[in-house]
């Protein structure tokens, strides 16, 4: 990261396969250079480390264990630019996707901070279970009231949104956010959580 930041395309040569190296030198922009690790998830053969940037863009990049003391062990790199969508559930949908991923500049992008406290109180990013739903519960000409449900191991807990329909595509649509009262999920070690 540091090596395509600088840039130093040497030394970024000598880190990733060329396919790797060229989809990285071609993304639009560039992207901002400043990234933070999330966190990296290892098998036996490889490791996946996730970065975001203070635009709230997204990177994963793979690295195989057994190049690592050759050249180009970066064997992949997937990147996602961070975008407004211009549907209130989508929009919605997007900032609960950059709390689950711990992605807090992007979170910052699509929501206003009082809306990103309450999510991040609710659970550190990145320690979100990933069973979510989304209904509109209320629209106005000036408002979109979207309702997300998330479901985890113990307890079911729901947020409600509040996204200025005028900002949709823009930053910061969602202006509101409040906490519901949170429900015991009932679990059986046999059966998956409601």
């Amino acid at each position: 990261m540091a090596a395509w930041a600088a840039p130093d395309l040497l030394r970024l040569r000598d880190l990733a396969t060329p396919e790797v190296r060229q989809a990285l030198i071609e993304l639009p922009g560039p992207p901002d250079p400043h990234w933070t690790l999330v966190a990296c998830e290892e098998t036996s053969q490889h490791s996946e480390c996730a970065f975001y940037n203070r635009a709230g863009d997204w990177l994963v990049i793979t690295v195989d264990h057994d190049r690592l003391s050759d050249r180009a062990a970066v064997t992949e790199a997937r990147f996602t630019a961070t975008s407004y969508p211009d549907d209130p559930v989508d929009y919605v949908t997007a900032l609960v996707t950059a709390w689950q991923q711990g992605n807090l500049a992007r979170m910052q992008r699509l929501a206003v901070p009082a809306v990103v406290d309450v999510f991040t109180g609710v659970a550190p990013p990145g320690a979100v279970p990933d069973q979510t739903a989304y209904r509109v519960t209320q629209q106005t000409g000036t408002a979109v009231t979207v309702t997300v449900t998330v479901t985890g191991p113990e307890h079911t807990t729901e947020i409600t949104t509040t996204v200025r329909a005028s900002s949709l595509g823009q930053a910061q649509a969602v202006r509101a956010a409040t906490l519901g009262a949170s429900a015991a999920t009932a679990t059986d070690p046999g059966r998956p959580p409601r």
